[in-house]
């Protein structure tokens, strides 16, 4: 989930100087016994792909156990300059596939006795220590299937200073997320935990997270043009990322990450094929081992589930799911810039790897189990027809299900939070329930999904072959919802839910709108000076408070026109904080104030004037709504600063 960096290429004596071992990879004919790579039909997948999202420049790398069976780049890496996108050549960020090579760093460290999987990561951190908040410790082995219950954060994660990153530790120290959730628990992605994984490498060894790839991986394996950090010598052949804004699609700069290790890897498409060729030979490359034969296998294995009954797993850094019968190793990796996707097939012995430098969403994911159906026979038939005409005996007392669910990967304690609001996270889901006691949810298409509950807490759709799972809390309320092994989501009061929202902040704007309108408006003096007195004074200190909660608005549209760029957008305050902000967050504190004072005058000076009906129904809905107002912005943290 990074930015994309390019690494320059290689030097010309480093080209042509190799020994044997370290030559680049030849690209072999596939044993057409076993397997066919139709490179016509993955020419025009991804050339249909790419003119339909508009996607500048793409890159896709197959290798079985032993080489590369095929590789391609398509379009540009740098679109003013048409500099073309090639696999050996065009350097690109991987982003969050970079938490697969972080895994195996650990993992080198664990088999060299440095860490224990099922320690206390406390027991290895020197500079800081994570607060105990739930009972039990967190463990190394919850950091890398992003289960150590760590909230998400955004703000101040890039930087445009390429040194800043070199400080691993003090920033994980200084950015340390509140723990949200016990550990051992749920999934819920972390980049925080991935790169704390990363830094408890550095503090068993002594090195840099970065000196350890390279003295771990890169160099066994002749990766020459792969680093989390880029040498000067790299950087021209970095290609450039691309945003689509509307019909425009601009250049996005390239950044560095501060927790680097969790995604700021850059790499070639034939480099990173080495690493490939390493795990579906058991961690063998061309008679260079990084890791044991047990150690690989150990990765690749299920550490952990939210249900077993689900599709997808976690092993080590791999996220781990079976498609019509076959097993396979996946990672995606997206940033403003980048997109790629690693599926390793390790029963088949077949790897794809797929990076556009552009955000392309399921086009890389979608792209490589296109080629990966089109190679691999499938093992695996559903004889059953959907929708079911018959189903078992199912528990029909489901109410406790029914209500709104909310992705549990979200900023809590930021005011990125509002990012959930805008549907930057995903949509919240909802369970109904019918007649019948089945459970409904729509699906991807929004087509209301059935569901029966076939265990207690699982249930299995009549419509496909689909599962869910709830967990309760200790007191047994239903507390999450888990759509597979690996994403979760957590049980919301309807109020809070997305829809019920934005409802609220469109009646509370109108309704400010209004206010404001009424308070300039001029109203005829009444023979009680006093009651017209107070009643003027209500009036204004309305319209000033509606008018203040407005003018926030203003001012972040002004700013985000003028003073901050699509990077700062994108990544959500990525680089920090400007100064202005703090500024503009004065203001919905200045309304609250303005308010308090409406509110003073209304309920104290008020009393012994005559106020019509109408115009205390005026009072009293306007007093309602921006209480209301106050919560919402409580809620999402827009009220102070809270970065």
């Amino acid at each position: 989930m990074k930015h994309f960096c390019l690494l320059p290429v290689l030097l010309l004596a480093f080209i042509f100087g190799q020994s044997q071992t370290r030559a680049e990879l030849p690209i072999v004919q596939a044993d057409s016994a076993t397997l066919t790579i139709d490179t016509a039909y993955i020419d025009s997948l991804i050339n249909a792909g790419m003119k339909n999202l508009k996607i500048p420049g793409a890159v896709i790398v197959i290798t079985d156990k032993n080489n590369i069976l095929f590789t391609r780049g398509y379009g540009y890496s740098d679109v003013s300059k048409r500099t073309a996108f090639d696999p050996s050549k065009t350097i690109f960020r991987i982003a969050s596939v970079s938490k697969v090579v972080l895994s195996t760093v650990v993992l080198q460290c664990v088999e060299k006795g440095l860490l224990d999987l099922n320690g206390d990561i406390n027991d290895y951190l020197k500079g800081f220590t994570v607060p105990p908040k739930y009972p039990g410790k967190i463990t190394l082995a919850n950091l890398l299937t992003h289960s150590g219950g760590f909230d998400d954060f955004m703000v101040g994660q890039s930087t445009r200073n390429e040194a800043d990153i070199k400080y691993l530790g003090e920033f994980l120290k200084k950015n340390l997320p509140a723990r949200v959730f016990p550990s051992g628990i749920i999934c819920s992605y972390s980049n925080y935990g991935m790169a704390l994984a990363g830094y408890l490498a550095e503090e068993a060894t002594g090195k840099d997270f970065s000196m350890l790839a390279d003295s771990f991986i890169f160099r066994p394996l002749g990766m020459k043009s792969s680093g989390f950090l880029i040498p000067d010598s790299l950087k021209p052949f970095l290609t450039k990322g691309y945003l689509n804004i509307g019909k425009i699609q601009k250049e996005f700069p390239f950044d560095y990450l501060r927790d680097y290790p969790s995604g700021q890897m850059v790499t070639t498409a034939t480099d990173f094929a080495r690493f490939m060729i390493c795990h579906l030979n058991e961690g063998n490359y061309q008679g260079t081992s990084i890791l044991s034969q047990e150690a690989v296998r150990d990765m690749h294995l299920v550490h952990f589930t939210q249900n077993p009954v689900l599709s997808k797993a976690m092993g080590w850094g791999f996220e781990i799911d079976t498609l019509k019968g076959n097993v396979y190793l996946v990672k995606g990796g997206g940033y403003p810039g980048t997109s790629t996707f690693l599926a390793l097939a390790p029963d088949n012995g077949i790897g794809v790897f797929i990076a556009t430098n552009i955000a392309s969403g399921g086009f890389t994911p979608g792209t490589a189990f296109h080629v990966l159906d089109h190679m691999i026979p499938v093992s695996f038939h559903d004889s059953l027809h959907y929708p079911l005409a018959s189903y078992p005996l199912y528990d029909r007392n489901t109410h406790q299900f029914t209500g709104m669910y909310r992705n549990t990967r979200y900023c809590r304690h930021s005011i990125t939070k509002i990012g959930v609001l805008l549907g930057i996270s995903g949509p919240d889901i909802r369970i109904w329930r019918n007649e019948l006691g089945m459970i409904l949810m729509y699906d991807l298409k929004h087509k209301a999904r059935r569901l029966i509950q076939v265990k207690p807490n699982v249930f299995r759709s009549i419509d496909d072959r689909y599962y869910i799972a709830f967990q309760e809390d200790p007191s047994g309320k239903v507390k999450y919802l888990f759509t597979n092994g690996i994403t979760s989501f957590e049980k919301i009061p309807w109020f809070f839910s997305i829809l019920y929202q934005r409802i609220l902040f469109f009646i509370c704007i109108l309704v400010f709108i209004l206010c404001l309108i009424w308070s300039m408006t001029k109203t005829k003096k009444t023979r009680r000076d006093i009651t017209y007195k107070v009643s003027q004074k209500i009036k204004h200190l309305s319209g000033w408070t509606s008018g203040v909660f407005l003018f926030y608005y203003l001012c972040w549209g002004i700013l985000c026109l003028t003073r901050l760029s699509i990077a700062d957008l994108v990544t959500g305050l990525g680089y920090g904080v400007p100064r202005i902000v703090y500024a503009i967050q004065c203001i919905p504190i200045l309304g609250i104030v303005l308010f308090g004072f409406y509110l003073y005058f209304l309920l104290l000076k008020s009393r012994k004037c005559r106020i019509s009906l109408f115009m205390r129904f005026r009072h009293f809905l306007f007093t309602i709504v921006t209480l209301a107002y106050i919560g919402f912005i409580g809620y999402w943290n827009i009220l102070g600063f809270i970065f």
